[in-house]
């Protein structure tokens, strides 16, 4: 039996996903930030690890809530931040968020690895890149999301031609105190 040549499944493999990623799709559940709020707030390298996902995988690497209140302070020095970051990025970097995040990384900025090298250069990338309608550039141009539908706890106003908002009803139907239910009519100006 002869064996098939690497190249010709290789160049399939190509094909197939370069065929896939003309296909538009929908983001069906989102917690991304208007992009007014992204832009008045820019993140470094470290700040995409805040999010409740990779902050989880930090925690369960060993990482105090202390240390991370310190590895997420803009405030603190980056060169800082990082030192109590990398211990814990040895053991997160392979996992789903972070590899996602290093995908991004990538794509987007022209970096392969997060290390005490690029960090401090890999931030200054993400402050240039972050620019009015670099949502738009991201969510439809590269990665082919016609509409991203946003869980948010109230309404507010969305760019309605790349996000749908879906309000979270929870503070009307988890209701566990009359408190809750007097904060509602106080908020709502029915009490």
């Amino acid at each position: 039996m002869q064996k098939r040549a690497d190249t010709a499944g290789h160049g399939l493999a190509e094909e197939l996903a370069s065929e896939i990623a003309t296909i538009p799709c929908i983001n069906s559940h989102s917690h991304i930030c208007p992009e007014a709020e992204r832009l008045a707030n820019p993140l470094d390298a470290l700040l995409f690890f805040q999010h409740a996902y990779p902050r989880a995988d930090l925690a369960s690497a060993g990482m105090s809530p202390t240390d991370m209140e310190l590895a997420f302070d803009p405030e603190q020095p980056l060169h800082e931040r990082w030192g109590v970051f990398e211990p814990y990025w040895r053991w997160t970097r392979t996992t789903g968020y972070s590899q996602c995040i290093l995908t991004g990384f990538r794509d987007l900025l022209g970096f392969d690895e997060l290390t005490a090298d690029t960090v401090g250069p890999l931030s200054q990338a993400a402050r240039e890149f972050i620019a009015p309608g670099f949502y738009r550039q991201v969510l439809r141009h590269r990665a082919g999301i016609e509409v991203s539908v946003v869980n948010m706890e109230d309404l507010v106003e969305v760019d309605r031609e790349l996000f749908l908002p879906l309000p979270r009803l929870n503070r009307f139907s988890m209701l566990k105190s009359v408190d809750q239910i007097n904060a509602i009519e106080r908020d709502y100006g029915v009490a």
